[in-house]
């Protein structure tokens, strides 16, 4: 209907206008007033994605969660933005020092093969989740893999410097 379209917009408006918590009320009213399923996947990943924002990664994770269980529930029509679902739990789960649970979730990422952004964030979010289990070879390998996957720009000096890090952590003298 027009008017769960209407909250919708406002919703991502005022998300990007800067104020997670005015859109996280207008998602969670839109998911509750809504009888369509795609409106209600896109209220739950707003309201996730505004919680995140927040810092509030346990709630967040709550709402990402039940946005997938929804979406993937749905066959074929309407999987509402799995790859951005998943992005957002996996870096909550690292926020919240879950490192199995942030694994689980990049991978999950990389398997709906998502757009070319948010493959290299979600491989960034693997190599800080991986650092953070201990395992430096695989979030070097990770990290390795977005540098030659990144031509230029902010996202490859990122990986650089991450990728840096790992070989001091690892005691491997830089050249």
């Amino acid at each position: 209907s027009k008017s769960t379209e209407a909250y919708a917009s406002l919703g991502q408006a005022t998300m990007r206008g800067g104020k997670p918590a005015e859109a996280f009320r207008l998602f969670k009213k839109l998911f509750f007033m809504s009888q369509s399923r795609e409106s209600r996947l896109v209220a739950g990943l707003g309201a996730g994605k505004c919680l995140y924002m927040q810092g509030k990664h346990e709630l967040a994770v709550k709402w990402l969660n039940d946005h997938i269980i929804m979406a993937v529930g749905g066959g074929k029509n309407g999987k509402g933005n799995l790859s951005e679902a998943y992005l957002l739990l996996g870096k909550c789960h690292v926020a919240l020092g879950n490192t199995s649970q942030a694994i689980a979730a990049c991978r999950s990422v990389l398997a709906t093969y998502p757009k070319v952004d948010e493959r290299i964030e979600a491989c960034q979010a693997l190599a800080e989740a991986w650092r953070a289990s201990g395992d430096l070879p695989k979030a070097l390998a990770v990290s390795l893999q977005v540098v030659k996957e990144v031509e230029s720009g902010e996202q490859k000096y990122q990986a650089l410097v991450t990728a840096a890090g790992l070989y001091r952590e690892m005691g491997v003298a830089e050249r």
